[in-house]
């Protein structure tokens, strides 16, 4: 699947689709955090929050309050058992 510019050119860009059902993230899980102005930082899963869309409280471990991220803004490093 790619769009086409006016030159003919095409350039490829693919959909990806992730199953976030699929995707076992855990309460205690350590995971990084892509945050708005202080980039990736890591933290832990407290609490997975039902807001609009699917959200989890994340306690960030250079930051004295927790943040809320959406599960495409985190990546798990170490999952808890």
């Amino acid at each position: 699947m790619g769009i086409q510019s006016n030159g003919g050119l095409t350039i490829g860009v693919d959909a990806v689709c992730v199953d976030w059902e699929s995707v076992a993230m855990k309460v205690g899980d350590l995971v990084k955090v892509k945050t708005k102005h202080y980039g990736i930082e890591l933290g832990v899963l407290v609490k997975k929050l039902r807001l609009r869309d699917e959200h989890w409280q994340v306690k960030m471990f250079n930051h004295p309050r927790d943040i809320y991220a959406m599960p495409n803004n985190l990546e798990v490093i170490s999952a808890s058992r």
